[in-house]
């Protein structure tokens, strides 16, 4: 739909007032119905057809509400980055006359969804998550065995204007694709999709134009998967975040990679940064940190990482970032 240019720049004028007011009253002095008031902006985003804006506010008022809740988690860093960030994407805006560059800063509410033919997909794991924009879900991870890429499918359920309600169990909801099968099932098995379609970062539509057919169990070894499974982490380093740094394509944080260290430390849990840590090493004595940040649904997690001998670690699935120079990787599954 085509953007009211009057309409958005009135909401930014607003936005950049209030943003402002934040920044000025500063942590120690914000009222209680800030919260309220970001919600509010998240709306008026909305309505202006402004997607990632509304995603914005809404993050910025989770941080807000973990701030005044005085979750151990909270990190003010966090939450100036959220704000100056914000602060200048509403000054481009208000600076942007050509609707080519407003339509890049406003952001999609939906992907576009493009025809990509025949898939055959072995179904690795699936992860829950809820994100500071105010939805939750859950993302089923696929292995796409020809093309040697991870494609993944996602249900999401909005939460920000009641975190209470219950959805039930939504693994155990019917998969998509005319498939027999549970959600959940999905990690088991390997199917094959005709006229599947997906999105710039292979994130499958649920279309009922594409229909999928069930091959049999998966079996997936390390030699199955030799471009997604590390012993050793200098060679991780060097094809997952060496080549990649230049990239337009950087897959940090989206794909998932099979690491299988050769022993590992003890894990430890930090009360005050609510984080759970792990170092994990190769033959070599080459380290990669594992870090899983405390919540409830992570909890059980937790208990099983703090259990894992140090001689006979399992392989563990999960995505991994570069900081501070040292590789970390956030867990989503183990394997043995």
């Amino acid at each position: 739909s085509p953007l009211d240019t009057v309409q958005i720049k009135n909401a930014a004028v607003q936005m950049k007032d209030y943003l402002e007011e934040l920044m000025t009253t500063g942590l120690s002095r914000v009222s209680p119905d800030v919260t309220d008031s970001l919600e509010r902006f998240a709306i008026i985003s909305h309505n202006a057809g402004l997607a990632d804006f509304e995603r914005a506010f809404r993050g910025l008022g989770t941080l807000y509400q973990s701030y005044l809740s005085r979750q151990a988690s909270f990190l003010t860093v966090d939450l100036m980055k959220k704000l100056t960030g914000l602060y200048s994407r509403v000054n481009n805006i208000l600076e942007t006359e050509g609707i080519a560059q407003l339509v890049k800063e406003a952001g999609e509410f939906h992907a576009d969804y493009l025809a990509v033919g025949d898939l055959d997909l072995t179904g690795i794991t699936i992860e829950h998550f809820e994100d500071v924009s105010g939805y939750e879900g859950e993302t089923v991870y696929f292995l796409e065995t020809n093309k040697d890429k991870w494609y993944t499918y996602t249900v999401a359920r909005p939460v920000f204007y009641d975190k209470r309600k219950k959805w039930g169990n939504p693994q155990k909801a019917e998969a998509p694709w005319g498939l027999n099968c549970s959600l959940e099932n999905l990690i088991r098995l390997r199917i094959h999709l005709r006229d599947a379609k997906c999105d710039e970062r292979r994130r499958l539509s649920s279309s009922k134009e594409t229909r999928g057919e069930i091959l049999g169990n998966r079996s997936p070894y390390p030699n199955e998967i030799p471009g997604w499974y590390y012993e050793d982490f200098s060679r991780l380093f060097s094809e997952r975040i060496a080549e990649q740094s230049d990239s337009a394509e950087n897959a940090w944080g989206r794909d998932l990679v099979f690491i299988q260290p050769a022993f590992c430390e003890k894990a430890v849990f930090s009360g005050a940064e609510q984080m759970l840590s792990m170092v994990l090493y190769d033959s070599k004595k080459r380290e990669i940190i594992l870090e899983l940040p405390y919540s409830k649904e992570e909890a059980r997690s937790i208990r099983y990482l703090e259990k894992i001998r140090e001689d006979d670690p399992p392989c563990f699935i999960g995505k991994i970032y570069l900081r501070d120079g040292r590789i970390r990787l956030i867990p989503v599954d183990t394997w043995k």
